[in-house]
């Protein structure tokens, strides 16, 4: 009894019967003198809850090892069990009830003690003024998805913003699932150099490039940005971010990009997204860290007249859009029209918007230096 007081839990006949076994049954109605009733009902159905969850994680885990002796791919070997599990885990509530008084006032208190050290909201800028205006940066516990066609420079703004952001000395976490970490690197150098890319990759840079270069070399590794290379699923993912929060509370996870998860290769492909972006979500809102995944659109909207992306083109790759707090669309008018009045201009549309304004903000697009910067010259949010 002292061990389930302990533990928080009711303190009543089944319960002790179940820790104890059924032999003392009599013994404990005799000591307790009392029946059991449905007043620890609630209490009940936890037990049996967590019971139903371990036995179906105890299935999960001797499937698993015929899974890991029948299958020769490890990657789908580790994904396959992975999904077992999680299918466990559902059985688990994580869900509270909670009085609004005890809710209101934490918010209350915290709006003021934030309004007293001059903090504007629980999150990150992104560096870009307008952006932060529209959207208030990246909050903790966020999923944001920016999504674009190829070539539309989806991830030199995200490596945009991961320079933004480790500036103000918040660790980023770069998952490249695309390219490899050697190309990441060379970008982030040209972008923070404002290094011509082209003449990076032939050699051919001048003194005065040579000396940028080196200045942002320097810059670069006082920065805390780490980036992880190669084939990952979300469980690999989230076992990265766990060990970089041990080091530090801050951290914004950005990953190029969703499609090419190895998560559930058994699904298709629009089941398939629509889990991985629900995983990243969860564990945005687990780490309570802001995550921006990057997504590819699919090639329909490039029969429209009209190619600037909407909600719909993002619904067609997946069911991605239901999994984000925040959806960003990037598009390039010069890359359809060449003689458009916009040359060098990025449009960043803001689809969706859980606690804020949608709308459609600006920015300079310097492609050979794989750089996005403001278009307005206005004090930083």
């Amino acid at each position: 009894m002292t061990e389930v007081k302990f533990k928080n839990e009711t303190i009543d006949p089944v319960i002790l019967m179940d820790k104890l076994g059924v032999e003392y049954a009599e013994y404990i109605a005799l000591l307790m003198n009392e029946v059991i009733t449905s007043a620890y009902a609630e209490q009940h159905a936890k037990e049996l809850q967590q019971k139903h969850a371990m036995r179906e994680l105890f299935r999960a885990c001797q499937d698993g090892i015929k899974i890991a002796c029948s299958e020769n791919n490890a990657t789908d070997a580790i994904s396959k069990i992975d999904t077992m599990i999680m299918n466990a885990t559902k059985h688990i509530t994580t869900s509270r009830l909670t009085e609004i008084m005890y809710i209101a006032e934490k918010r209350f208190s915290k709006y003021h003690e934030d309004e007293a050290r001059g903090k504007s909201f629980d999150g990150y800028p992104s560096g870009y003024i307008e952006l932060d205006k529209k959207i208030s940066g990246f909050a903790l516990g966020e999923s944001t998805i920016i999504a674009a066609r190829p070539s539309m420079g989806k991830t030199s703004y995200a490596l945009n913003i991961t320079l933004n952001i480790a500036k103000k000395g918040i660790p980023v976490l770069f998952f490249t699932l695309e390219q490899n970490e050697e190309g990441i690197t060379d970008r982030l150098l040209c972008i923070e150099g404002k290094i011509n890319n082209k003449r990076y990759r032939n050699r051919r840079l001048d003194e005065t490039e040579k000396n940028s270069l080196g200045k942002a070399y320097s810059r670069l590794i006082q920065l805390p940005i780490k980036i992880v290379d190669g084939s990952i699923n979300t469980s690999q993912m989230r076992s990265f971010v766990a060990r970089e929060l041990r080091e530090s509370k801050d951290l914004l996870v950005i990953s190029d990009f969703l499609t090419l998860f190895t998560d559930y290769p058994q699904l298709s492909a629009h089941e398939r997204y629509g889990y991985v972006a629900k995983r990243i979500q969860s564990m945005a809102k687990e780490f309570k860290i802001p995550f921006i995944t990057l997504a590819q659109l699919n090639r329909q909207l490039e029969q429209r007249n009209n190619k600037k992306p909407i909600l719909s083109d993002l619904r067609e790759s997946g069911n991605i859009e239901e999994a984000a707090d925040k959806v960003l669309f990037l598009y390039r008018d010069e890359y359809y029209n060449p003689d458009t009045k916009d040359t060098n201009i990025a449009e960043v549309l803001c689809a969706k918007n859980r606690d804020g304004e949608t709308g459609l903000i600006k920015l300079l697009w310097q492609p050979e230096y794989y750089k996005f910067a403001n278009l307005a010259r206005e004090a930083p949010f």
